[in-house]
């Protein structure tokens, strides 16, 4: 069994994938850009804070029995003075041989640096015997949708103090859609699909203190996204992006999966994006027989970059997205197996993004907006990461 512990992918019907386009502002383009797309006030199109989830969460903690299988949770704070990034991981997972085990994770961009608490012999049982809720102890480190607090003890036995507190937004869906909190829609609880990806905070705002052997950092209402995954096995390849601060647009949040559904040759893939724009809400899911004409991962070896493109059409509208970070700035992060955890992704936390939408118009795509990110989380796994010499 393999997993990753923040992102993925659903749904059951294939998606195809072509060339990528020539749609690629980033640096040289970007003033430019700036100069010709229309401006949006920040106080014309602020972010309207959504209503909270009613009934049941799939954020809180599953019970998924005694068969192997995996739980993980994926905080990112970003500060867009410094495009500084703080992940933190946490999750728990049952093998084969009916052995549980967890582990913290605290990665740190630009310097790449990864805190590691490696748990041995973690009671699965005890931690599903919460299942509904999300309240997670792991070690002395408690962790809640709300509030991370406590102390990562890391596997070369440094210390990590970790205290912060989650101001709830934009969670998934419009502000005013309380029944569009779930971000795989009808499928979430659905059996069947190996995989689920859940997005709690699309937006939230974090603050407290991170103290760590390298440094300390106290941070202010900064942009939080928090996301999960759970089931009982991982796709083999995946790719995976996130951003909610686009320059000058506090109303817009961002982020999408996907990849082949089940861990096995000839798989169908499946793909999910969710746009907040304006206080209205955008998806695009495969399970809901929308189309993903364009999905690629590849390397620019001539400038050293790599590159993602994202293309997905609903009935009503189009979306657009071209992303680049450096690659030698990327992050190579672990997953869990059988084996232990192992590298199994690359990811980078602070990727250049440019993201259009569409609307339809008889045959043809009208355009609506173009927004940019220098904030931008994306990862690719697996196979694709793998096929490209990104990890062993």
């Amino acid at each position: 069994m393999r997993t990753r512990l923040a992102v993925l992918v659903f749904a059951t019907i294939s998606a195809c994938t072509s060339q990528s386009s020539d749609l690629e502002i980033f640096d040289s383009q970007k003033d430019e850009l700036a100069e010709t797309t229309p401006k949006i006030s920040p106080k014309k199109y602020p972010l309207t804070c959504s209503e909270p989830t009613t009934g049941h969460d799939p954020n809180g903690i599953h019970n998924l029995g005694s068969s192997a299988h995996f739980e993980g949770w994926y905080y990112r704070a970003f500060d867009p003075e410094t495009n500084r990034s703080w992940v933190l991981i946490a999750a728990y997972w049952l093998d084969e041989r009916y052995q549980g085990h967890g582990f913290l994770e605290l990665v740190q961009h630009p310097e790449g640096i990864v805190h590691k608490q490696t748990l041995v012999g973690i009671n699965i049982a005890s931690i599903q015997a919460a299942h509904g809720d999300f309240d997670l102890r792991f070690g002395d480190m408690r962790l809640s949708a709300n509030k991370v607090e406590g102390v990562m003890w890391t596997d070369n036995g440094q210390r990590v103090d970790i205290d912060l507190e989650i101001s709830d937004c934009a969670q998934w869906g419009g502000p005013y859609e309380e029944n569009n909190r779930w971000t795989m829609g009808w499928s979430t609880e659905a059996p069947g699909i190996p995989i689920k990806w859940h997005i709690h905070h699309l937006k939230a705002e974090i603050s407290g203190s991170i103290t760590t052997p390298v440094d300390e950092w106290v941070l202010s209402k900064l942009p939080l996204h928090q996301e999960k995954n759970w089931g009982r096995s991982f796709p083999s390849s995946w790719i995976w992006m996130q951003s909610n601060h686009f320059e000058g647009r506090p109303d817009v949040a961002f982020a999408a999966a996907g990849g082949p559904i089940f861990p096995w040759l000839f798989s169908p893939q499946g793909y999910m994006a969710g746009l907040r724009w304006r206080d209205r809400f955008f998806t695009w899911r495969t399970h809901d027989t929308h189309t993903f004409p364009e999905v690629e991962f590849w390397i620019d070896h001539d400038n050293r970059l790599a590159k993602w493109r994202f293309v997905g059409e609903n009935y009503r509208h189009r979306i657009e997205v071209s992303v680049e970070a450096p690659l030698h700035e990327l992050i190579i992060i672990d997953v869990p197996t059988d084996q232990g955890l192992r590298h199994g992704a690359v990811e980078h936390l602070a990727a250049k993004t440019v993201l259009t939408l569409y609307e339809r118009r008889g045959f043809s795509w009208k355009w609506m907006d173009t927004m940019v990110s220098s904030g931008t989380a994306v990862e690719t796994g697996g196979e694709w990461a793998r096929d490209k010499g990104l990890i062993p």
